[in-house]
């Protein structure tokens, strides 16, 4: 891919940026272009279908990512953090099943206690489907399993960032 833009890049240049042409729609570069999408459709590459991740594989990650919480004296605020943000990130991602980049934009007004205090209620606006700017609402319960329940790692992520001097009352969630 590298050697792609780069070689677009000198076309680019030689093409000069500052001309009264636009140089993207040089025929050079059409002409490019056309030669290395009929080169990448020409390979022998069958697309393959994604591997669901099922519950018992799950577990492994976010045991790694607790190990590396439960040795983290070592680590700089920035890296623990990261560790609590990224594992929490994934385990909510789990039990929603929605796609991560709503999830990653997920603001902080978007998520709310539930009263009884025992889960949460996440309301994401769709942005990459047809029904942009609805919502799409999940509500957390606790799970049995408390080292992958979602309502666990989101009250751990609170509590840390809390702790850390993170402000969760504007902006992006995670």
């Amino acid at each position: 891919m590298d050697s792609i833009i780069g070689k677009l890049r000198a076309i680019y240049n030689r093409l000069g940026r500052f001309g009264h042409v636009n140089p993207v729609s040089h025929s050079l570069i059409k002409e490019y272009l056309k030669f290395t999408t009929e080169e990448q459709a020409g390979l022998a590459v069958t697309p393959k279908q994604a591997v669901p991740l099922f519950f018992t594989k799950f577990k492994s990650p976010i045991g790694h990512f607790r190990k590396k919480m439960a040795a983290s004296a070592s680590l700089s605020l920035v890296s623990k953090y990261i560790l609590v943000r990224d594992a929490t990130f994934f385990v909510v991602d789990f039990f929603t099943g929605d796609r991560a980049s709503d999830l990653g934009r997920l603001s902080c007004n978007q998520v709310f206690r539930l009263r009884d205090q025992k889960g949460f209620l996440i309301r994401l606006s769709l942005t990459k489907t047809v029904r942009r700017g609805s919502l799409r609402e999940f509500v957390l319960v606790p799970f049995r399993d408390p080292d992958v329940c979602p309502v666990v790692w989101l009250d751990y992520y609170v509590r840390a960032c809390q702790a850390l001097g993170v402000s969760l009352s504007g902006g992006y969630f995670f």
